[in-house]
């Protein structure tokens, strides 16, 4: 039965079966008929809207995480204040759990010296509003003269706080280095 189908019938079934008679009924039939209406054209075409949505979240998503590796590298703290929720925490691939503040630092820190930080295979997955982003990152430089390069497979949560969108949480896994 299609959506317009069900809304008829659920018209008709609180109108008389002699149909409407009176200047009200035949109004009231208008109305219902039109309402009707515009409910099967909203649940036709909402789907299409939802999906645009999405896409353009996924896409918000995808630029915020772009956006806070660059901050990291550029010593920008002020980016990943702006970024990061007031309750954030971050599980790392060597299982330490690092807050707000301690990644505000980090980013902030001379000592951190980036030379790659590049996200690759990025997923985002929205529902409503919270997004799911995963990926695998690249970082290569040095933490206080001592040269790293590593991969990990990371998670991270970002929720919508008002008109914007605030990651709430990440997590990253050391992956095997390539054989």
């Amino acid at each position: 039965m299609t959506i317009l189908a069900l809304a008829r019938s659920q018209i008709h079934a609180h109108i008389p079966s002699r149909g409407p008679q009176t200047a009200r009924e035949r109004q009231h039939m208008k109305k219902a008929t039109f309402s009707a209406a515009v409910a099967a054209w909203l649940l036709t075409f909402l789907p299409a809207f939802a999906a645009d949505d999405a896409a353009v979240t996924v896409a918000t998503i995808t630029a915020l995480d772009k956006e806070l590796s660059a901050a990291i590298v550029a010593h920008a703290p002020q980016v990943v204040d702006k970024l990061l929720a007031e309750d954030f925490c971050l599980i790392t691939a060597n299982a330490k759990v690092r807050t707000k503040s301690d990644v505000m630092g980090e980013a902030s820190s001379p000592d951190l010296v980036l030379e790659v930080n590049e996200s690759t295979e990025v997923k985002v997955r929205v529902h409503g509003d919270t997004a799911v982003l995963t990926g695998i990152l690249h970082q290569k430089g040095t933490i206080k003269g001592k040269a790293y390069d590593a991969r990990v497979r990371y998670t991270d949560t970002w929720i919508r706080a008002g008109a914007t969108w605030k990651q709430l949480s990440g997590h990253a896994s050391l992956l095997a280095e390539p054989r």
